[in-house]
């Protein structure tokens, strides 16, 4: 009886951290095998994503049409990749996680193209970076963009 329930004890622990192991193997996945246009499709989603936030709307609204538009095309990218080249690891998360399984993979992909993207818009002046505190400024403002924008993300 104690070695059923250390052993059930021990799944109900180890559980979650297999889940996030399973969603970030998906997020790989996708991330993996998506094309260029894939990762703009994915790119807009994040874009229309912050757009829809109360705090985006006062810089910029962005019309509902593009919007729906941005997320069926989202939506079918992921049906496509999740139904394809992914579903092991797609199946994995269902039998895992199915509740947050899937939203915790989009993060992943979406944190590593945020990171991606970063990387390219700031490879040109961080190379070139001095002891100047307008330099440190600008190094600072792209980090904590960079975290704002994956911890939106992971909500």
């Amino acid at each position: 009886m104690k070695i059923t329930f250390l052993a059930v004890l021990a799944c109900l622990v180890v559980s979650p951290v297999l889940a996030a192991t399973d969603a970030e193997e998906l997020g790989r996945c996708i991330y993996n095998n998506t094309s260029s246009a894939d990762r703009d499709t994915l790119v807009q989603f994040m874009y229309v994503s912050l757009g829809s936030t109360n705090a985006a709307r006062k810089v910029q609204s962005i019309p509902q049409t593009k919007i729906n538009q941005v997320n069926s095309k989202t939506k079918a990218l992921a049906s496509k990749l999740v139904l394809g080249p992914c579903r092991k690891q797609a199946a994995r998360v269902l039998l895992s996680d199915p509740r947050n399984g899937m939203q915790q993979a989009l993060s992943y992909t979406v944190e590593r193209l945020v990171a991606d993207r970063i990387a390219e818009s700031t490879s040109g002046w961080l190379s070139s970076l001095g002891g100047s505190s307008e330099n440190a400024s600008k190094v600072r403002n792209a980090i904590e963009f960079g975290s704002a924008l994956m911890d939106a993300f992971k909500k």
